[in-house]
C-alpha cells in the first residue's frame, strides 16, 4: 500500500471516529438566483449564459432562462441589447470587444435579482520566440493486438518545448498555455517535471516563484486528459520569462512529422481566482473527504453582483511550429 493511501485512510479513519452527528434542516424552497457567465475575447463577438440556479430535489431540470433583458455595456456606456440564441442557448451581440476594453453585461428578470458582471480584457502577450525537439520512445504501457492477433506496443512522442515571453511592466499579469496539434488519432498530456525549478528557465534570478505551488498547475481543467499549466507572475515585472515544459502524444502508429499550436492566453485576474478555485474544489485530499461528507465544501469564487457566476476575459497569441520526429 502506498504512502499517501495510507495517510488518506488514516485521516478519514480518524475523521469517523471523532465525528459528531448534527440534524440540519435543508430549505428546499430557498431563493434562487441568476447565474451569469460570459469569458470575453478580443477581436469577437461577446456572448454570455443566464441561468438560475437550482434545487437538489429538481433533478438536474432545464434551467436556461430565455426571456432576461441583458445588457451590454462598453466602456461605462450601454452598447446594446443582447438577445437569445436559441441553438447555442446564449445571449449574443454584434458588438466586438477588443484589448483594454470594459466590458459589463447585466441581466434582469421578473423572477429573480438583477446579476451583473465586469471584466476588462488583457492585452496580448506575444510569444517572442519557440523551440521544439522530438523524441520517439516505444510506450511499453499501450499494447496493442493487431487483426492477426499479434502484440506490439505503441509510441510515445515526447516533444520538449522552450518558449519566450516578455512579461507586461508595473501589472500583476495571469497566463495558461494551451496546445491545438494536427496530429489526428494521438492521445496527448502535458508532462511537467516533479520539480517547479526544473519546469522553468528565468532570466531573472529571483523570479523563481513565478510558479508559486503545486496549485498552479491546474490538472483537467480545460480539456479531459491534459494538464495545463496555469501560472502569474508573481515577482517578474517587464521580465523576458522562458518556460520550458514537455508535451506527450502517445499513438497506436509512427507519425513522422507533428505540427503544432502553442497559444498563451493572457488572462484577467477574476478568470484565474475562479480557475483556482474550481481546482480545489475538486482535487486534494479536501475533495477526498468532501466526496465522503467530511470535508466543508470549497467555495467556487464568484465576480456577480446579486448572483453567482464568472464575468472573466482572455486575450490569446498563438504560434505555430513544424517539428520532424527523431
Amino acid at each position: 500500500m502506498s504512502r499517501i493511501r495510507l495517510i488518506i485512510q488514516l485521516i478519514v479513519t480518524t475523521a469517523l471516529v471523532t465525528a459528531c452527528t448534527s440534524t440540519i434542516d435543508i430549505d428546499e424552497n430557498g431563493s434562487q438566483v441568476l447565474v451569469l457567465n460570459s469569458i470575453v475575447t478580443p477581436d469577437a463577438t461577446i456572448s454570455a449564459s443566464i441561468t438560475r440556479t437550482w434545487n437538489h430535489s429538481e433533478n438536474r431540470p432545464d434551467v436556461t432562462q430565455d426571456d432576461a433583458v441583458v445588457i451590454l455595456s462598453l466602456n461605462g456606456q450601454i452598447s446594446s441589447l443582447m438577445t437569445f440564441d436559441a441553438e447555442s442557448k446564449l445571449y449574443t451581440s454584434p458588438v466586438t470587444a477588443h484589448e483594454g476594453d470594459i466590458i459589463t453585461i447585466t441581466a434582469s428578470h421578473s423572477d429573480y435579482p438583477s446579476v451583473s458582471g465586469t471584466s476588462e480584457i488583457p492585452k496580448k502577450v506575444e510569444i517572442e520566440s519557440m523551440e521544439g525537439r522530438v523524441q520517439k520512445l516505444i510506450d511499453t504501457n499501450h499494447i496493442i493486438i493487431d487483426p492477426d492477433n499479434q502484440t506490439r506496443y505503441g509510441y510515445l512522442y515526447r516533444i520538449y518545448y522552450t518558449l519566450s515571453f516578455n512579461d507586461p511592466e508595473g501589472s500583476d499579469d495571469y497566463y495558461y498555455l494551451a496546445l491545438n496539434g494536427t496530429t489526428g488519432g494521438a492521445d496527448e498530456d502535458f508532462d511537467l517535471p516533479e520539480t517547479i525549478e526544473s519546469l522553468l528557465t528565468i532570466v531573472h534570478p529571483q523570479m523563481t516563484d513565478i510558479f508559486s505551488s503545486n496549485e498552479s498547475i491546474l490538472d483537467e481543467s480545460f480539456s479531459a486528459g491534459n494538464r495545463i499549466p496555469l501560472f502569474r507572475d508573481i515577482s517578474s515585472d517587464g521580465e523576458t520569462i522562458h518556460l520550458s515544459f514537455i508535451h506527450n502524444l502517445r499513438t497506436s502508429d509512427t507519425i513522422d512529422k507533428i505540427e503544432e499550436k502553442v497559444t498563451l492566453h493572457h488572462i484577467s485576474k477574476d478568470y484565474y481566482t475562479y480557475l483556482m478555485s474550481v481546482h480545489r474544489s475538486h482535487s486534494g485530499i479536501n475533495s477526498i473527504l468532501g466526496n465522503l461528507g467530511l470535508a466543508n465544501p470549497v467555495k467556487v469564487y464568484t465576480n456577480i453582483n446579486g448572483g453567482v457566476g464568472i464575468m472573466a476575459s482572455a486575450a490569446g497569441c498563438s504560434k505555430s511550429i513544424v517539428l520532424e520526429t527523431e
